[in-house]
């Protein structure tokens, strides 16, 4: 089977829409980040096609609660 090249900029954003019954369908097995790259490759095993919708944020600063160096 020949499978169509899908091209993500960022797939651990978090932030997904899948309907209800694709999420039913897969059976998810991570726990924690581990979870992103489970549910698109399984999508896209599934030959479901994922695409992309820009967003814009305000990253936080360290004195909002970023702990990451």
């Amino acid at each position: 089977m020949i499978r169509k090249k899908c091209q993500m900029t960022d797939m651990e954003t978090c932030y997904k829409l899948v309907p209800s019954e694709i999420m039913k369908s897969i059976d998810i097995q991570s726990e924690g980040f581990g979870i992103e790259p489970e549910i698109t490759t399984k999508m896209l095993k599934k030959g479901y096609t994922i695409g992309e919708v820009s967003i814009h944020y305000k990253p936080r600063t360290k004195e909002e609660g970023k702990h990451i160096n």
